[in-house]
């Protein structure tokens, strides 16, 4: 199976949220975790990504049974 890279832009879009608030993650050492490519850019395992939300889900006693397709 492979594991897709994804941009900034696209993990923004998978998770409800701004492209900015995950580069503000990134400098404060939150979020999913993340590969440097280059000097300015990022980019984000798919299942490094899959798994932050199952394991913050989980973490809030929310049924995670969706993530797990």
């Amino acid at each position: 199976m492979e594991d897709r890279l994804l941009t900034r832009r696209e993990v923004a879009e998978i998770l409800g949220f701004q492209p900015a608030t995950l580069a503000r993650w990134a400098w404060m050492k939150e979020g999913p975790a993340f590969i440097k490519v280059g000097k300015k850019s990022v980019r984000y395992r798919a299942s490094v990504v899959r798994e932050w939300v199952i394991g913050r889900a989980a973490s809030r006693g929310e049924n995670v049974d969706r993530f797990l397709e």
